[in-house]
């Protein structure tokens, strides 16, 4: 069975030959590894003998050294413990109102160019494609886990 075969199999719970499996690594321990293993960080996939290919729609971009700023404008400082995902540096909603958010453009263009590239790799595995913080992971992101909790409870 091929990697993309197993996956398919065990979500139709059936029995693959092998179990399936995709592990990941936070981008320090990525480094580490790599360096230990003398591997390419793109290499990696192959190495850890993937089964899942992941394509991640999320957006942004690194506005200074440990800042990344993603698609809705928050700012995550990644200069401290956690270095990966970072911390919010300053929550965009003071107020419980949305009347305020800008909502990021999406065009069909850039996901369909994306989406090709990613389909056209040639490494066996699913391919799944994904967006990393849906509804709750975005809220608390833009007012602050108290303040996102407080508005639930009060509205």
């Amino acid at each position: 069975m091929t990697r993309r075969e197993r996956v398919k199999t065990a979500i139709t719970h059936q029995t693959p030959d092998k179990c399936p499996h995709n592990v990941e690594l936070t981008g320090e321990a990525m480094k580490g590894f790599c360096s230990f293993a003398g591997i390419k960080k793109e290499d990696f996939p192959g190495f850890a003998e993937n089964h899942i290919d992941k394509l991640s729609f999320n957006g942004g971009r690194e506005i200074k050294p440990g800042y990344f700023q993603d698609e809705f404008s928050v700012i995550w400082n990644r200069t401290g413990i956690d270095k990966d995902i970072g911390v919010v540096e300053k929550y965009l909603l003071e107020e419980a109102d949305l009347s305020s958010l800008a909502m990021p453009e999406i065009t069909a263009e850039e996901i369909g160019e994306r989406s090709r590239a990613f389909l056209a790799k040639p490494f066996d595995a699913f391919k799944l494609a994904k967006i990393g913080m849906l509804l709750f992971e975005r809220a608390w992101s833009l007012r602050g886990m108290e303040n996102l909790l407080v508005d639930m409870y009060e509205e």
